[in-house]
């Protein structure tokens, strides 16, 4: 009976696949998996062994391969690298004599548990309401094999180092990196980030960006062009 499920499971997210490919919302390549919690706005690439559980991946955002994504929003225009992992869950470090789940926690992780009562909180949250444990926001990039531990919000079009351990919230147009990530530099200036927060860069329609794509080379001839315009 299990591995009947387990067969349907397997037949029924094909199926989700598929019919996500037909849409044209999704192009994947190899063996990825795709839970049906999943969704897509649209002109999205998953590549092979790549696991997408609970995810919103916005327009034109893409995965290399062997990822894995778990309660995790992705905004639009996202560029993500191979082996890019989310972390799920956090334990104790100080106080407690051991840090198994055994013993704070209520949710048998292991099939058992001691305690009475959960007292320490098994996964950090960005939005509990909506079960999200990270949110990576419009224009981001990120490097090969990057881990990112849940609680974490990655800004508007920050950089992520290939390699990066994300602890905390990275902020707009900052590049990270290292273990764990630190502030490298920001690609802009303080006045340039403003302008592109504010100006919503990443809500336009797709005209938009077709007819400024050359001016988009280039921060300083993009603000002027914008500006006169206004």
């Amino acid at each position: 009976m299990a591995d009947l499920k387990k067969a349907a499971s397997r037949f029924y997210r094909y199926l989700y696949k598929r019919r996500l490919k037909y849409k044209g919302l999704l192009q994947y390549h190899g063996k990825c998996t795709i839970s049906k919690s999943c969704t897509f706005e649209g002109n999205n690439l998953i590549w092979d062994r790549t696991r997408l559980n609970h995810v919103h991946m916005g327009f034109g955002s893409f995965t290399g391969s062997d990822c894995y994504f778990c309660n995790t929003r992705i905004g639009r225009y996202c560029s993500i690298g191979n082996y890019v992992t989310v972390a799920l869950g956090i334990h104790p470090t100080k106080d407690y004599v051991c840090n198994h789940p055994a013993f704070y926690s209520t949710l048998k992780q292991v099939g058992f548990t001691y305690a009475k009562d959960q007292t320490f909180p098994d996964t950090k949250f960005v939005d509990e309401e909506a079960n999200l444990a990270v949110c990576i926001e419009d224009g981001v990039w990120i490097g090969n094999n990057a881990l990112i531990l849940n609680g974490v919000t990655i800004k508007e079009g920050a950089i992520i180092a290939a390699g990066a351990v994300v602890t905390k919230d990275v902020g707009p147009y900052e590049i990270v990196g290292g273990v764990p990530a630190r502030k490298i530099r920001d690609r802009f200036n303080e006045e340039q980030k403003q302008f592109l927060l504010d100006f919503k860069l990443y809500e336009k329609d797709p005209l938009f960006y077709s007819e400024h794509v050359e001016e988009m080379q280039h921060i300083e001839t993009f603000i002027q062009r914008m500006k006169e315009k206004e």
